[in-house]
This record gives C-alpha cells, sequence and structure tokens, in this order.
C-alpha cells in the first residue's frame, strides 16, 4: 500500500515502517462513540470532513499528520497513541 497517498488496505492488519502496528482507525471510531459524537459532529468540532472521518474509521485511508493533530488534540491524547495504542481494550484481549 502506498503511505504516501493515504491507501490502507481494507480489513487487515496495518503496520508503520518500524513494524508497529496501527490502531489509528478503530481508535477514531472509539473515541468518537467514548464521547457520544456522530461523524458529522465530529466534523463540525475538528474541522475535517465527514467523509474522511468515515474513510478513516473503514480503513479507506489513513489520516494526514495535520488531521492526527487536530484529533489528537481534539481528543487529548498524543498522536502516538492515537496511532499505536488500542484504546479499546476489551475483557477477551486482556486474558
Amino acid at each position: 500500500f502506498d503511505f504516501a497517498k493515504g491507501a490502507v488496505p481494507k480489513k487487515e492488519t496495518v503496520h508503520s515502517p518500524e513494524n508497529k502496528t496501527f490502531y489509528v482507525h478503530e481508535n477514531i471510531f472509539y473515541l468518537r462513540k467514548v464521547y457520544g459524537l456522530s461523524q458529522k459532529e465530529l466534523s463540525e468540532n475538528t474541522n475535517v470532513t465527514r467523509w474522511n472521518i468515515s474513510a478513516w474509521e473503514v480503513q479507506k485511508h489513513i489520516p494526514s499528520v495535520k488531521s492526527m493533530k487536530v484529533l489528537s488534540e481534539f481528543f487529548s491524547i498524543p498522536v502516538e497513541t492515537l496511532l499505536y495504542t488500542k484504546l479499546n481494550v476489551s475483557n477477551e484481549d486482556k486474558e
């Protein structure tokens, strides 16, 4: 896949060049739900298009560096956490 164009294969585990797993797609969805926001509301609060938010959540595209910075500031978490930390950890994942 071509990181430069933001393309990400659908429904596959995505790794960074350092071979770290990306969790950004599921983290955006998870954080949006935790904050009780629709895609439209998140779009309005971050000045990011709803189309982009939708595309990120379904792994069509990876957010740009600028968009990740905006999202990390909005959700008050570091960019690295947004990218590489699985925030939605269920009890099954902990075992």
